[in-house]
């Protein structure tokens, strides 16, 4: 699904021009995640389930991570890429990308 014919993947690094006044930037994506209240959910809920619980409910029914949805977008080839690795990594040595 991602990838050239041989499986290998090509992240790209923003390029200033005019019309981004240089940042690489032209527009902003998005990063979401969304919690449905399916009815397993809402009896999870009613049921004190622990966070663990529901959220192996939540991904069970389809909910995709914040994480999820970023590698999704990155591997899209969108340029968000080292917006993403700052906001969701807690090692220092990313946040120099």
């Amino acid at each position: 699904m991602f990838g050239d014919d041989k499986g290998q993947i090509t992240l790209y690094d923003h390029v200033g021009c005019e019309k981004c006044s240089g940042t690489g930037y032209r527009g902003r994506v998005g990063l979401h995640e969304l919690l449905i209240g399916t009815d397993p959910i809402k009896k999870g809920i009613q049921e004190h389930a622990r966070v663990a619980e529901l959220f192996a409910i939540a991904l069970e029914e389809g909910m995709r991570t914040l994480k999820q949805d970023g590698i999704e977008k990155v591997l899209l080839a969108s340029p968000i890429f080292i917006r993403y690795a700052r906001s969701v990594s807690s090692n220092p040595a990313d946040m120099k990308l």
